[in-house]
């Protein structure tokens, strides 16, 4: 008799068999537009499946070896009564998979339940690493079992790395661990700690609230001290980084005409001529220092070529031709885009632009890499101390410190400095040398 496709790629050889089978269930799936169909691919999987002495395990290998299944494709219960091989086989694979992926095998695996620890790490590097970090937030807030004093401290780390950035949805998880005596005594504490520990990369972060929200006036004396002196100032400014003469820092390749500062029509329209063109462009924003505890909202978007650099006035000449300059960049296939720390700009835009449906979320942009959540992923070194600052990166890896000494200047002053200028072009225009060095494999085809 005639074998069907599925069964054929049930017989094969078990090392490429679950590579076939998610290729063959990915296309009956995706050309089924009505329910008889689906119903008579959902069979057919089913029947195939079947075949296997352990049915339940091949789909654990379906999904892990074709992701994009993760959402198409349920873990069908009546597969197989699950095992403990299962469960380990999940737990093995954790960092492969996706937080959505993570879910479904959780409620069939009980992963949580089996290893909560192993799970609680995964969650930490994925709240991170992911361009959604409110999934992974939800997850960990809707299970009383994270808030386990040992298990908050796997957690914590992550938060406040994300809550330093500007991310501060992550308090959600903070406030909730108030009702536990035990970890309320603990997590407020120790997450405001870790985000002052981020405060040398993030000037700007927001002790302020922390301390007054979680009362920890006492414990952070040094900073309430700080502030009561600084609003004694006719102006608040957060601590100052200052320019090391003995330091040679990283310099703008580039001439110093080819960084346009945009803020006419004419100067829109060179940028969206050029940037269009432009295979790559790198991503970055800066904002004025936050007067708690009202937020900054962005002053100036840079927008780097291998050629320029534009300088985006977003506060005097946000015009829907500019809107639309900063929208085609980002939907658009080509060019890619370039950023570091992503998560924190793109929501600090949709705090400043709520009308603009491209900063929603970075699953709608087309073709991006974030360097700090590309590095986090790759070295092991850096998983293990946290994220690696923009200027450290470039140390590291082009051998030249950046200048941070304007980072916490007002931005939504004009006309902005020759300093800031230069600051700016050169904290985007670094990103186009980091990715070259770094040649990811998605964009290793254009440095060849």
């Amino acid at each position: 008799p005639e074998i069907d496709g599925l069964q054929w790629c049930v017989a094969q050889v078990s090392s490429i068999a679950p590579l076939l089978l998610a290729q063959h269930v990915h296309e009956r799936f995706t050309v089924v537009r009505d329910k008889a169909g689906k119903v008579a691919a959902e069979a057919a999987a089913r029947s195939a499946l079947n075949l296997s002495p352990d049915p339940l395990l091949l789909v654990l290998h379906v999904l892990l070896a074709f992701p994009k299944l993760d959402i198409s494709f349920r873990v069908p219960r009546e597969a197989a009564t699950p095992s403990p091989h299962h469960q380990a086989q999940c737990l093995v694979h954790l960092d492969d998979m996706s937080m959505y992926l993570m879910q479904e095998l959780n409620v069939v695996f009980d992963l949580v339940g089996i290893d909560i620890s192993r799970v609680a790490a995964f969650c930490a590097r994925t709240i991170v690493l992911d361009h959604h970090p409110e999934k992974t937030l939800n997850f960990i807030i809707a299970r009383p079992a994270f808030f386990e004093p040992e298990i908050a401290a796997l957690l914590v780390p992550a938060l406040a790395e994300l809550y330093a950035q500007g991310v501060t949805l992550v308090l959600r998880y903070i406030r909730a661990s108030l009702t536990d005596a035990r970890v309320a005594a603990v997590v407020p504490v120790h997450f405001t700690r870790l985000v002052e520990q981020w405060t040398d990369e993030y000037p700007a972060a927001d002790m302020h609230t922390l301390i007054n929200e979680f009362g920890l006036h006492d414990e952070f004396a040094h900073h309430v001290e700080a502030a009561a002196a600084l609003s004694r100032r006719s102006s608040v400014r957060p601590r100052l980084v200052v320019h090391d003469p003995s330091v040679v820092y990283y310099s703008l390749p580039i001439d110093r005409d080819r960084v346009i500062f945009v803020d006419s029509d004419a100067a829109v329209e060179a940028a969206h001529a050029i940037l269009l063109q432009s295979p790559v462009v790198a991503w970055d924003v800066e904002w004025r220092p936050d007067q708690m505890p009202v937020k900054s909202k962005c002053s100036i978007i840079q927008l780097a070529c291998a050629s320029h650099v534009f300088i985006c006035d977003v506060v005097n000449h946000w015009t829907d031709a500019m809107q639309a300059l900063v929208e085609a960049v980002v939907t658009a296939s080509v060019p890619w885009k370039i950023g570091f720390g992503l998560v924190g700009d793109v929501h600090r835009l949709r705090y400043s632009f709520p009308d603009m449906s491209c900063f929603e979320s970075l699953d709608d942009w087309e073709n991006v890499v974030d360097i700090q959540t590309y590095l986090k992923s790759t070295s092991t070194k850096n998983q293990q101390r946290g994220t690696v600052g923009l200027s450290k990166c470039c140390q590291d890896i082009l051998g030249f410190p950046l200048d941070k000494s304007q980072q916490i200047s007002d931005w939504e002053a004009r006309p902005l400095t020759e300093a800031q200028l230069v600051y700016a072009a050169s904290d985007a225009y670094c990103l186009l040398d980091l990715v070259r060095e770094l040649n990811p494999p998605e964009m290793r085809s254009m440095y060849m």
